[in-house]
C-alpha cells in the first residue's frame, strides 16, 4: 500500500529527528510507525513542513510543496492525518474517493478535536484510530462518534528501548540505593513529584530521584515551568537533567528503579509508561485517564486526588511503601520485573503496531476500492 502521513503541525521535523533529539510524543509515534511500515514493504510519505526533505530510513519526507498539494496526496491509498480535524476541508479539496483517517493522539477536550462536534467533520472521515479504550469512549460520549468507525491501534516504545538490557534492580543488590525518575512533561505532575520527594528521601535515605523533562519536546518555550527545575536543583538527592535524545534516555531508565509518576493530566496512552516498563523500572502513578490500561496491571496506582498537597503525601506514602515492600522481598519483585518486562517486549513495540496498521488500512482499501 502506498500511505501517507500527513501533520499540519508548524514543525520541522522528518523520520530521522526522534533518533536525534527530544520530539513530542505524537510526531515520534507518527515517525517511528512510518518507518516500521516501510520496513515493512509499504511505501510511506511523511507530509509536514520540514525544510529538509528527502527519504529518511525508508520514508519519503516532504515539504508543503508537494506534501500539501491535490495531486501529491490522492495519489496514495490512505491519507493518515495526525492530531488536527481537518476532515471536511480535506474532503471538499480532495474529493470523496480519499481515503482519509484520523489518527488523534488528544484527549476529548483538547482544542483541536472541538471540530469533531460538527456532523460534517465527523462524516469526513472514514476511521478514527484512536490510541486507548478511554479515550474512545470519551470520544464516542463526547462527539457521537459511531463506535463502528474507531479502531484502537495503541502507542509503543522508542525502537532504541527494545534493545535494552537491563542488568539486576537495586532491590537485588545489598545496600543499593533505589533511583528514581519522572521522564513526562513538566505540567503533568512534576510539582506533586518534588513537594513528595522530601518525604521519600527522609524515609529513605540515599534514595535519588533524576528529572528528564522540558517542553523543548513542543518546540516552544519553558513558559512558567524554570521555578520547578530550580526547586528541582536545590532540593538534596535531585537531579535536574531536563530531556534528553532516545538513546540517553533509554540507557538512563535502564539504570533506574522506579518510574515516579503523580499523573495529574488524564493520559492517552503514555509512552513515558510503557519506556519505563520496558527498560525495567517498577512503575508508580494514578489511575487516571488510560494510565490503568498502559500499564497492564504492572503498574502500582494510587488514586487521583484534586489536592495536591495531599497528592503529594499520599504518592510519597506509596513510594515509600513499595521501596521498603521490594527491599523486604526481592525474588517477588524480581518475577513481577521480568514479567514486566517480557510483556513489555511482546506488546509495545512498533513492529506489532505496524502489522496491526497494516490489517486496519488493508481493510479500508477493500471496502472503498
Amino acid at each position: 500500500m502506498r500511505i501517507c502521513f500527513f501533520d499540519p503541525i508548524e514543525w520541522d521535523y522528518t523520520v530521522e529527528t526522534p533518533h536525534q533529539r527530544a520530539l513530542g510524543g505524537s510526531q515520534s509515534a507518527l515517525c517511528y510507525l512510518a518507518e516500521a511500515l516501510a520496513k515493512a514493504g509499504h511505501g510511506v510519505a511523511l507530509a509536514n513542513k520540514t525544510r529538509d526533505p528527502g527519504v529518511k530510513r525508508g520514508v519519503n519526507c516532504v515539504g508543503p510543496d508537494p506534501g500539501q498539494t491535490v495531486d501529491f496526496l490522492t495519489s496514495f491509498d490512505a491519507i493518515v492525518v495526525l492530531n488536527a480535524a481537518l476532515g471536511a476541508n480535506l474532503r471538499r479539496v480532495l474529493g470523496p474517493k480519499a481515503r482519509l483517517v484520523l489518527w488523534t493522539q488528544h484527549a476529548f477536550d483538547q482544542k483541536p478535536m472541538s471540530y469533531l462536534k460538527e456532523e460534517a467533520e465527523r462524516n469526513a472521515w472514514d476511521r478514527f484510530v484512536l490510541i486507548s479504550d478511554w479515550q474512545a469512549k470519551t470520544y464516542v460520549e463526547t462527539f457521537g462518534i459511531p463506535e463502528e468507525k474507531i479502531v484502537i491501534r495503541r502507542n509503543a516504545v522508542a525502537p532504541v528501548f527494545e534493545t535494552l538490557s537491563p542488568g539486576k534492580a537495586w532491590f537485588q543488590h545489598k545496600g543499593a540505593e533505589p533511583v528514581l525518575a519522572y521522564t513526562s512533561t513538566p505540567f503533568r505532575g512534576l510539582d506533586v513529584l518534588l513537594t513528595a520527594f522530601p518525604a521519600i528521601r527522609a524515609a529513605r535515605p540515599g534514595a535519588r530521584l533524576r528529572i528528564y523533562s522540558s517542553m523543548q519536546v513542543y518546540n516552544e518555550g519553558e513558559g512558567p515551568y524554570p521555578v520547578l527545575y530550580e526547586l528541582a536543583k536545590a532540593l538534596t538527592g535531585v537531579e535536574y537533567i531536563g530531556s534528553r535524545p532516545q538513546p540517553e534516555l533509554a540507557k538512563a531508565m535502564a539504570a533506574t528503579g522506579l518510574l515516579a509518576y503523580p499523573n495529574t493530566f488524564a493520559e492517552t496512552s503514555c509512552i513515558a509508561v510503557m519506556e519505563a516498563m520496558i527498560a525495567g523500572a517498577l512503575v508508580i502513578t494514578t489511575d487516571l485517564g488510560a494510565l490503568p490500561e498502559t500499564t497492564g496491571g504492572f503498574g502500582f496506582l494510587i488514586p487521583p486526588i484534586s489536592d495536591r498537597v495531599v497528592h503529594a503525601a499520599v504518592f510519597a506514602q506509596r513510594c515509600v511503601q513499595l521501596i521498603q515492600q521490594a527491599e523486604a522481598d526481592p525474588q517477588a519483585f524480581a518475577d513481577h520485573r521480568a514479567r514486566q518486562m517480557a510483556h513489555a517486549r511482546a506488546n509495545l513495540v512498533w513492529s506489532r503496531r505496524a502489522r496491526e496498521w497494516s490489517e486496519t488500512l488493508a481493510a479500508l482499501v477493500a471496502e472503498r476500492p
